[in-house]
């Protein structure tokens, strides 16, 4: 199991570019037709490694869910009440428990999917270079 470290330094490794304030700004230049067709080949490159990334990243927030719904539906109030309190106490107690475990969860996908929404942008950086790319080859061929 990863960090969401590990896959944001994946994901600056990628784009060679570092996160700054969860947006990543990318520049790429070219000045003849053989620079550009290679710069869209290398975009291509990047952002099939980048969906590659955020398919590992969905797996990983599946499997965290998993963990902690495991959690959740092991809370019951019919335990509590073993413990000879009252059925509404019970059900207070156990209703909180289940906010406490969904906090924890949300606590720890959040990182993840702040890399996936990092990634999500320099998909559409990426879509909108390989346009600005082709626009220039069309001109210039």
């Amino acid at each position: 199991m990863a960090s969401a470290k590990d896959y944001q330094k994946q994901v600056c490794d990628v784009l060679q570019a570092k996160i700054r304030r969860g947006k990543i700004k990318l520049k790429f230049r070219w000045k003849s037709v053989p620079e550009a067709k290679a710069t869209l080949a290398e975009i291509r490159q990047k952002q099939k490694r980048l969906r590659l990334i955020k398919k590992d990243i969905n797996t990983e927030l599946r499997a965290i869910r998993a963990k902690y719904s495991d959690k959740a539906g092991s809370v019951s109030p019919g335990v509590i009440t073993s413990l000879a309190l009252g059925k509404g106490t019970a059900k207070s107690l156990a209703a909180s428990k289940r906010r406490s475990i969904r906090a924890d969860r949300d606590r720890e996908l959040r990182p993840y999917e702040e890399v996936k929404r990092v990634i999500d942008g320099a998909l559409v950086e990426l879509d909108a270079a390989k346009n600005r790319i082709s626009a220039w080859l069309d001109q210039n061929r």
